[in-house]
């Protein structure tokens, strides 16, 4: 789990994560081959989260992939059967 930082501790909406707060938590962790994220931590219709930081520059300093998902269970279980087919 992602604390949020950078509204608030209490704050436990995925929708309000910001990029700071994913890239400080999980540097320096084996994140596998791709971090799923839900589309709902981006604003709509972009790739840029509500801090202003993109997908791209998560992924960069992360140094993994990130797949954005449809924040839905059928969203994740498609994301999980293109991977298994790929």
């Amino acid at each position: 789990m992602i604390s949020n930082h950078f509204f608030g501790g209490d704050v436990t909406v995925t929708g309000l994560l910001a990029g700071c707060d994913i890239v400080d938590q999980l540097a320096g962790i084996d994140l596998g081959a791709a971090l799923i994220l839900p589309d709902v931590v981006c604003r709509e219709g972009d790739e840029v989260l509500l801090d202003d930081m993109s997908l791209e520059q998560v992924s960069d300093r992360l140094n993994v992939d990130i797949a954005k998902v449809p924040a839905s269970p059928w969203g994740v279980l498609e994301f999980l059967e293109c991977l298994a087919q790929s």
